[in-house]
């Protein structure tokens, strides 16, 4: 009977894996890394737990990597007033919300999305000030970990991931062998 419970248990544990493996993306390019690197993130990463905000952003190493660090954060976003016109150009215009955790990152071919604003508002994670007013934006915890993704750009499934607190581009990014 022991055998059993001990099989049904590795069953299901391999059968959640496999489920959220199975919808990582091969083919595509920045949004869909950032995606698969969120999918990850989201099941299998200790990091996902200590916060409830996530900074997103890329860099190309080179021909063939892509890496995406996501870092976890608590900052408030600026929205200027000017008279009754807002300016949101310090929110991030791509976002995701996974229950209650929410992904953002910078996306030049979008626009910023009411939604997030809104989103961002009621999680108090916004601070109106007046045009043109300088406001000191903390740039975090430089001793906090982030999540470093680093993607094969020929097939997004092949990654890996490092834990550390240095930004991406002032480490050796891992090596992949060709296939």
């Amino acid at each position: 009977m022991k055998i059993s419970f001990s099989s049904l248990i590795l069953c299901v544990l391999l059968t959640e894996c496999a489920s959220w493996k199975s919808s990582l993306v091969s083919q595509g390019s920045r949004n869909e890394a950032i995606q698969n690197a969120i999918i990850d993130f989201t099941h299998s990463d200790k990091l996902y737990q200590k916060d409830n905000l996530f900074w997103v952003h890329t860099v190309s190493i080179n021909d063939s990597i892509l890496a995406v660090g996501i870092f976890g954060t608590s900052h408030k976003f600026q929205i200027y007033k000017d008279k009754s016109k807002y300016d949101y150009k310090a929110i991030p215009t791509g976002y995701l919300q996974q229950k209650d955790k929410i992904f953002y990152w910078d996306d030049s071919t979008k626009q910023v999305d009411e939604k997030l604003v809104r989103l961002l508002a009621s999680k108090n994670l916004t601070d109106t000030i007046p045009a043109g007013q300088f406001y000191h934006v903390p740039i975090g915890d430089e001793s906090k970990k982030a999540a470093n993704y680093f993607f094969y750009k020929g097939n997004l499934k092949r990654y890996r991931r490092v834990h550390t607190s240095l930004a991406l581009g002032y480490y050796k990014a891992p090596k992949f062998k060709h296939k």
